[in-house]
């Protein structure tokens, strides 16, 4: 790992604002690890930038950096997941944006996105998709600006954890679960060999360890059901803190969850020069320190993966400029010659180039339209009447309702309908399962919860219907002859005077 570049920065301003309060963390870049040289926090005062505070505040402590990697709170940063087909790594980040539009709000306006893929395989491939405010991020980038210091990187605050335990020397289990005790609120991420699949932040009312506890084990409960998460030696607790610190909390979610928990003080992964009363509220901080140690900032919504830019067909250029080349070497050729007999063989040859160039545009335009033709064949389903039918199996309109539905084919060809419904009650689930489901069609339904938003339809959950569209008739090709061509080649090729061409040709 090269860690010591020369066009990277030595030091870096580490910024976590989370309301009310702001943490800071300044590290320096160290072979063994990053060097924690200082921390603090304050409160926050909506009247003043971010960035202006920050400045004021580091100046009281005599910190002199320029670079800054800003971790945004949960609350500002949407995250979902995404199932995609099979892609490389180049084409990767258009599917991502393609399947974030198509699950955007209209109104929200630009967004900036990044991801993280955690699991692939020949069948597809899962992403944790990250996207905030793209005005957001923008301002947040001009107001460090014209603070005198430079925006290197966005980012969530609950990766901090993730990042933490990544790089430090412990043996995690198949499932990771990471707790992070903020100020007034609680991270939790859950990680599966070696991949987030999921960041939860709660809200602390209550700073006594019985009710934090209890908030904190009804969610891992909840996500573990979610997720199909194991409750045995597999899954791994751990609680970012000293162990003074989180003591109590510490032994009440072991208790619950029937499983140990293991305390992981962030200040002890490091080099540190400081000393805290809470060190877990720095452990986000910390950890996204370790990532940047070693140039590996995973997500950055500041600077994510675009799709590269589209280049244009080749086979077009490579035949125009063979055509070129031939006109050249022609003209070079006929150079001796006289005048006259130049002027003729240069038009010549730029009839010769023009036809060449009618017939490359021509055979170009006649592959795209076959290119055309097989992907539309190969995607041909005949949606209306697979919704039309769909619709007559649905239950009725005060059990059921369609809230959300896309339509897309797999790589083999077949139909698939995504559907998100909400329902009277969870019954209805399986009566809807069991309407849809035949020899052509087969449905699988998750995530079935109560939302309590609808009255009448409290119960939400999605499901996947997958058919084999119906055969379609085969297509007839029919061969154009050449006379049209060669009619026009005719044309534009006269020959020399004295000269008729035969009836017949040669």
């Amino acid at each position: 790992m090269k860690w010591n570049r020369i066009n990277e920065p030595k030091k870096a301003l580490f910024v976590q604002a989370t309301q009310p309060v702001c943490r800071y963390l300044l590290a320096a870049r160290d072979p063994s690890g990053p060097h924690v040289m200082a921390c603090g926090s304050f409160e926050l005062d909506d009247r003043l930038p971010l960035a202006q505070q920050i400045k004021e505040r580091i100046l009281e402590q005599g910190i002199q950096t320029q670079q800054v990697v800003l971790l945004l709170p949960r609350a500002v940063v949407e995250v979902a997941s995404h199932n995609l087909p099979p892609a490389t790594k180049e084409e990767l980040p258009e599917l991502v944006s393609h399947a974030v539009a198509l699950a955007a709000d209209d109104a929200s306006g630009p967004r900036t996105i990044d991801f993280l893929v955690t699991s692939q395989d020949h069948t597809g491939i899962d992403t944790l998709v990250f996207s905030s405010e793209e005005a957001r991020v923008r301002k947040l980038e001009a107001s460090f600006k014209s603070a005198g210091f430079q925006l290197s990187s966005v980012t969530l605050s609950g990766m901090g954890s993730v990042e933490l335990l990544r790089h430090a020397s412990y043996r995690l289990g198949k499932t990771t679960i990471v707790i992070g005790i903020g100020d007034h609120d609680v991270d939790l991420a859950v990680e599966i060999n070696g991949h987030p699949i999921v960041f939860r932040s709660l809200p602390i009312a209550d700073e006594q360890p019985e009710v934090v506890s209890q908030g904190i084990n009804t969610e891992i409960q909840r996500m573990m059901a979610l997720y199909h998460i194991a409750n045995d030696e597999s899954t791994r607790l751990y609680l970012l803190g000293n162990e003074s610190e989180h003591r109590q909390l510490s032994e009440q979610i072991g208790n619950e969850l029937v499983t140990a928990v293991v305390n992981v003080n962030p200040f002890e992964e490091v080099q540190s020069t400081v000393d805290t009363d809470h060190p877990s509220r720095y452990a986000n901080l910390v950890g996204m320190a370790c990532a940047w140690n070693q140039s590996e900032i995973r997500l950055d919504l500041l600077n994510p993966r675009k799709p590269a830019p589209k280049t244009g067909p080749l086979r077009r250029a490579v035949m125009i400029a063979g055509a070129a080349a031939i006109f050249v070497m022609a003209t070079i050729y006929m150079g001796g010659r006289e005048r006259a007999e130049q002027d003729r063989a240069i038009e010549l040859q730029k009839t010769k180039l023009k036809n060449l160039q009618r017939r490359a545009d021509k055979a170009q335009t006649l592959r795209d339209i076959a290119d055309a033709v097989d992907d539309w064949r190969r995607n041909d389903i005949a949606w209306l009447d697979e919704i039309r039918e769909l619709s007559a199996r649905l239950p009725s309109p005060d059990q059921a309702l369609i809230r959300r539905m896309s339509m897309s084919t797999n790589t083999s060809g077949n139909g698939v309908i995504d559907l998100g419904v909400q329902v009277s009650e969870p019954e209805v689930v399986a009566r809807l399962e069991d309407a849809v489901r035949d020899a052509r069609h087969s449905i699988s339904s998750k995530r079935v919860s109560e939302t309590g938003g609808q009255q009448k339809l409290p119960w939400a959950f999605e499901t996947q219907i997958v058919f084999k569209p119906s055969e379609l008739p085969e297509l007839t090709v029919v061969e154009e002859t050449g006379a049209a061509d060669e009619a026009a080649e005719a044309a534009e090729n006269p020959q020399p005077d004295g000269c008729k061409a035969k009836a017949g040709g040669d």
